[in-house]
């Protein structure tokens, strides 16, 4: 009798024991299983992580190279403009013609500001080597054409220019709710012929700026002088506020920014819709009362 409370007593304690036990096993289970998940994910989480980096290395060394090779062209354009305008100016016929052939590459120089102040130095060095030439005379004429040259390359430079139209928004949308302009890109030209070209381009540029009203903007906004010789070409020919689209889409987007710019008394703008497929991409031109040469 007296052993039976014993027996009972230790059978009790080895069973809690071994309660314990087992529920100190599952715990040491989860616990190792949930470290080796943790381990796992940790490792898959390090993977993905170095595959970014790498990319990330190999955009950096891709965009470094990019970096010398846009310096290599600078340099390269910049010592050849450079030679020409140190050459002897005696000869100012010859002087020209040399300027006119370094025109073109300005087209090459991959910075923005450095093109256009190379390019203002040419059309200055052809003005100041005409000099008092009388209007229409051979040197004045060959230093138009200088200018033109430089402007034509500068133009075609911008084919390619980045998107814009950063700072404060220069306009509130039309009905209260903002525009969604989405990844559609924008050229708004100024004509370099027109009866105010410097209130065309300025005009140009508070459109540009339409773009903030959509935060989420993904498409290039960009504001071109349209050359002379350019809006004398079949297609152009362009005269006073029109946009070109090609689709409902175009044109319905045309509309809403044409209402936002008139609304605050910009300009009245006409939307025409072409034949000529340019997908995802409108022209907006500002050419009041625009002639030809």
């Amino acid at each position: 009798m007296s052993d039976t409370p014993a027996n009972e007593g230790g059978i009790g304690k080895r069973s809690s024991l071994t309660t314990l036990e087992k529920s100190a096993g599952i715990v040491i289970a989860i616990v190792t299983a949930w470290s080796a998940y943790q381990g796992n994910t940790l490792d898959r989480n390090l993977k993905v992580q170095t595959q970014e980096f790498d990319r990330f290395k190999t955009a950096a060394l891709e965009a470094r190279e990019t970096r010398k090779l846009d310096q290599e062209i600078t340099l390269k354009v910049f010592e050849e403009i450079k030679d020409v305008l140190r050459s002897d100016r005696k000869d100012a016929q010859a002087y020209l013609n040399r300027l006119e052939s370094v025109a073109a590459l300005v087209e090459t120089i991959p910075d923005e500001r450095i093109r256009n102040s190379l390019a203002s130095l040419i059309t200055t060095a052809a003005r100041n080597a005409s000099g008092q030439s009388v209007a229409g005379s051979p040197l004045a004429e060959k230093a138009a054409q200088v200018g033109v040259a430089v402007d034509r390359a500068v133009f075609n430079a911008q084919q390619n220019e980045p998107a814009s139209g950063a700072g404060p928004a220069a306009w509130t949308s039309a009905d209260g709710k903002p525009p969604r302009w989405a990844n559609y890109d924008f050229d708004i030209f100024w004509c370099e012929k027109s009866d105010s070209p410097d209130q065309a381009k300025q005009l140009a540029e508070r459109i540009a700026l339409a773009r903030n009203l959509d935060p989420s903007a993904g498409g290039r906004w960009r504001v071109r002088k349209l050359l002379a010789e350019v809006n004398e070409r079949q297609g152009y020919q362009i005269s006073g506020y029109t946009m070109r689209v090609n689709s409902e889409e175009e044109q319905r987007l045309a509309g809403e920014l044409a209402a936002i710019v008139q609304k605050q008394g910009g300009a009245a703008f006409t939307v025409t819709r072409t034949s000529f497929p340019t997908p995802w991409y409108i022209s907006v031109f500002v050419c009041p009362g625009a002639r030809k040469p």
